[in-house]
């Protein structure tokens, strides 16, 4: 099903403008007391009901650009998460393991993994930026700063790939400095997106059949 505008009410666009409503509303207040004097209470009754509806529908319409806007922000926020995170060393990162890990069909242990990272002091760098960068994307997607279906679109099954690959590592890591908490918030994201759920809400991806 798709997602319906706030604009639309049972299928009907509201397309008033403020300052029509607001004319057609002067209009009928002037008319209104024209009345009889026997009818101003009554008069004023309904300008008592026009004010409260006139004040709703400014509301609504406060509400409409107010929602637009949060959701035009998430959105910029987004795409420059990701453009911030596909970098150089990012990328370094996943050429790495298809050639040194995938395509070469190498079993490697979790201390030969480690030694072929720690080698190179470039590649070491890069991992390291990768994981902080999974890091930031965590916690913005947990902090509702971004929009995690677009991320999870873009990045889903490469975040995967990466920690799949990476969490032997991580492991020795984490002994080696006697810290579980290193990179914990990417690897929660990884564990959400792995079993097709969001991260943020817990709800099962669109494309992930579950």
């Amino acid at each position: 099903m798709s997602k319906r505008n706030i604009g639309e009410i049972m299928r009907i666009d509201i397309a008033v403008p403020i300052w029509g409503a607001t004319l057609f509303l002067a209009v009928v207040l002037c008319a209104l007391y024209a009345v009889p004097i026997p009818y101003r209470p009554f008069v004023n009754h309904v300008v008592a009901v026009l004010g409260g509806i006139a004040g709703l529908t400014s509301a609504w319409y406060v509400a409409i650009a107010m929602h637009r806007r949060h959701a035009h922000t998430r959105k910029e926020a987004t795409f420059q998460l990701l453009g911030r995170l596909l970098c150089a060393e990012y990328l370094d990162v996943i050429d790495f393991i298809r050639e040194e890990v995938v395509d070469a069909k190498n079993d490697l242990s979790p201390a030969q993994l480690a030694e072929k990272i720690h080698s190179i002091p470039a590649r070491l760098r890069s991992v390291v930026h990768t994981l902080e960068a999974l890091e930031m994307v965590s916690l913005a997607v947990q902090h509702d700063y971004v929009d995690e279906d677009i991320v999870h679109q873009h990045i889903g099954y490469i975040t995967q790939f990466l920690f799949d690959t990476l969490d032997p590592y991580l492991t020795i890591v984490r002994a080696k400095t006697e810290n579980q908490a290193i990179y914990c918030e990417g690897g929660k994201l990884y564990q959400a997106w792995r079993n097709g759920r969001s991260l943020s809400g817990g709800a099962a991806f669109a494309d992930s059949g579950g």
